[in-house]
């Protein structure tokens, strides 16, 4: 069994940092209120009916994209429009391939990746670009999502920008403020999209930046898909 648990949200808000939190193996054990917890002793003993979950960890970096662009500015991307949407449909289609790929692939666990789909359309607003090329990255975005919900359980890990934390832009290497808060908005009306279409199989965390509290927060979204499906008892997530 798969979940698919996607990282979501503007530049710098912590969601590589997340990821790296993440265990590469949990042990899921019922308790005796039949309720699943979570076990991160890699030296533990599970009992007869625990389930061992793997979580894959996904990059969604598309540096080659980049390259051939010529590794264009913040600044280029907002000024040249060819530019921005090149790098962005490119990058969507990396997103896509990986994804896909993914859900053909044997892996069997938690698919964890660093980034969602709903990030790149969030900065292409943010960037000013066309909006019939935005609208076409939607529902190339739609169109995987529907794919994979179909199938496989879903999860959006979803963290807006903390404006009381601060901002380091680190010599260019991340957006200036108004992109970063623009792309902040539009993955917020993105994620309100998908709230209210009913998607099936689809589950929306709103992240709040608890360390490894909130790594168990996520992992416990998934423990009743693996319990039912492996261990074939009821229960929610402890």
């Amino acid at each position: 069994m798969k979940t698919f648990v996607f990282l979501t949200g503007s530049s710098s808000v912590g969601k590589t940092t997340l990821m790296d939190s993440f265990h590469d193996h949990y042990t899921i054990m019922p308790s005796l209120q039949q309720k699943y917890t979570i076990d991160t002793d890699h030296d533990s003993m599970p009992t007869h009916d625990a389930v061992q979950v793997n979580v894959h960890k996904i990059g969604m970096a598309f540096r080659d994209i980049r390259a051939q662009l010529g590794n264009p500015s913040w600044e280029e991307l907002q000024a040249k429009p060819e530019v921005g949407i090149a790098q962005q449909n490119g990058g969507m289609q990396v997103y896509e391939d990986r994804i896909l790929t993914a859900a053909h692939s044997d892996m069997q666990g938690v698919l964890l990746f660093e980034r969602n789909p709903l990030d790149i359309i969030g900065y292409s607003y943010a960037f000013g670009l066309p909006l019939d090329h935005i609208q076409h990255l939607e529902q190339q975005a739609l169109k995987i999502f529907q794919i994979l919900t179909t199938m496989h359980k879903v999860v959006f890990v979803y963290r807006k920008v903390d404006w009381s934390f601060p901002y380091d832009r680190q010599n260019n290497a991340r957006p200036d403020e108004r992109v970063r808060r623009v792309c902040d908005h539009w993955i917020g009306k993105q994620i309100d999209f998908y709230s209210m279409n009913g998607m099936p199989n689809l589950t929306i965390h709103h992240s709040v930046n608890k360390g490894e509290a909130e790594v168990d927060e996520i992992m416990k979204l998934v423990v009743n898909g693996y319990s039912q499906n492996n261990s074939n008892r009821s229960g929610t997530a402890s």
